[in-house]
Order: C-alpha cells, then sequence, then structure tokens
C-alpha cells in the first residue's frame, strides 16, 4: 500500500491522433495503488474534478493517465500543443485515496 506524500512528475502526453492525457515519468507510478481503477484529479481552471480510468496497460508500459477532462485543461491553458520532445510539466500533489491535485512547475 502506497503512503506517499511527495509530489509526481507527470508530463502531457498525446497521441498524436487527439487523445491527451498526463504521462508518470520516472518511478511514479510506484505511488499509484494496484486496485485503482480510476484516480480524481483536481486541474486548475476546471471548476470540477475529472475523474481518468487507469488502463491495463498503465500498470505494464504505458503510464499514462487518459481522460477528455485532460485534453480540457490542456485547451483551457492553451498548451494543446509543444515543441517535438518538450511536453509541458508538472507536479500531481497527493490529495487523498486515489485523487491528486495538478500544479504548474515554477520556472525559476
Amino acid at each position: 500500500m502506497s503512503n506517499v506524500k511527495v509530489p509526481i512528475l507527470v508530463s502531457a502526453w498525446t497521441n498524436g491522433g487527439g487523445f491527451y492525457g498526463l504521462k508518470v515519468l520516472g518511478e511514479g507510478r510506484n505511488a499509484f495503488e494496484s486496485d485503482w481503477g480510476t484516480v480524481v484529479l483536481d486541474l486548475p481552471g476546471l471548476t470540477k474534478p475529472v475523474v481518468a480510468t487507469l488502463s491495463a496497460s498503465f500498470w505494464k508500459s504505458c503510464p499514462e493517465i487518459r481522460s477528455t477532462g485532460i485534453r480540457e485543461f490542456l485547451d483551457h491553458h492553451g498548451i494543446l500543443s509543444w515543441p517535438p520532445r518538450c511536453p509541458p510539466r508538472f507536479l500531481l500533489i497527493p490529495a487523498g485515496r486515489a485523487r491528486f491535485a495538478l500544479e504548474f512547475i515554477k520556472e525559476p
């Protein structure tokens, strides 16, 4: 059982075909419980939390959290596109069981 309290580094993700999500970087996937079928994301600029399903591939080779709500968040902030191999990065802050608040990374 995970008791992680530290921020998790994620980046924006797209499959190039209109699907968007957040890619969990490094060892961040270890902060997620294998019995979580979904996670709740509090995304800046959206009035309602986003519920995202964790696919079977999340646990294997594709640690992306995918949801139309994430696309809405990216669009709201004008970041639906980015330079090749330079997606915007964010922090997921644990905010309860299977719940995270997303924060922009503040550049120095």
